[in-house]
């Protein structure tokens, strides 16, 4: 079986070489041995041929590969499909599925496909937007702008719609400390009531004796 060598990280000389399988069994690390022109005389391929071993991953049938030689200009561009085989067309016009299933395919110029008028939005949609917008119905086609203006039209509605419904749950939210509390304002009251003598301050400090509960002994107080 004719292959190429393709991939080759070692040995990048090798890449795009054509040769041949020679046995189709291959080994515990999965190459196979193939035989290439012999490398050394130049890359010419014109010396004796060489078998190496190469990974079966590193191997391309030269059937896939050979479309890589097709010149640039030679090649479909990229949005065209290429027909089916002739004994698919033979029965008359008929096309295949992937064709049928794609939107942008045309159909024949009396088939009642290509008068169809383009996707429009449904009449839900329209109306509503006409209705949001103060845009006439018959004004809005399937361009992106319209679905655009439409797409910010009913995200406004749906802010409006449940925002105030939001403010009632949280309710009334302070970011910043109250100015006055029950403790701020007795203690306010009770230094005007005192003179100005705070309320830690108004009373003298008790004398407490600590004994030790085994020897009776003075301890010291634990604050001083």
């Amino acid at each position: 079986e004719a292959v190429q060598v393709v991939g080759a990280q070692r040995r990048p000389e090798l890449n795009g070489v054509v040769g041949r399988v020679v046995d189709g069994s291959w080994d515990s690390a999965g190459r196979v041995i193939v035989r290439v022109p012999d490398q050394r005389g130049g890359g010419s391929g014109g010396g004796p041929a060489a078998h190496i071993k190469v990974h079966i991953s590193r191997l391309r049938p030269v059937e896939i590969t050979s479309d890589l030689s097709v010149p640039s200009f030679m090649t479909p561009p990229p949005g065209f499909r290429a027909a089916g085989p002739p004994s698919s067309l033979s029965g008359g016009r008929t096309r295949s599925a992937s064709c049928l299933s794609d939107p942008f395919v045309l159909a024949d110029r009396g088939s009642s496909v290509s008068r169809s008028p383009p996707m429009l939005p449904s009449q839900t949609s329209t109306a509503l937007a006409s209705e949001i917008l103060g845009m006439d119905a018959a004004s809005l086609d399937g361009g992106v702008a319209a679905k655009r203006r439409l797409f910010e039209a009913q995200r406004a509605m749906f802010k409006r719609s449940y925002v105030p419904a939001l403010v009632l749950e949280k309710g009334a939210r302070y970011h910043h400390p109250l100015h006055t509390t029950d403790a701020t304002q007795f203690e306010s009251e009770f230094c005007k009531a005192t003179g100005g003598v705070p309320l830690h301050k108004a009373y003298p400090k008790e004398d407490v004796v600590l004994k030790n509960p085994r020897t009776g002994a003075v301890v010291s107080p634990w604050a001083p």
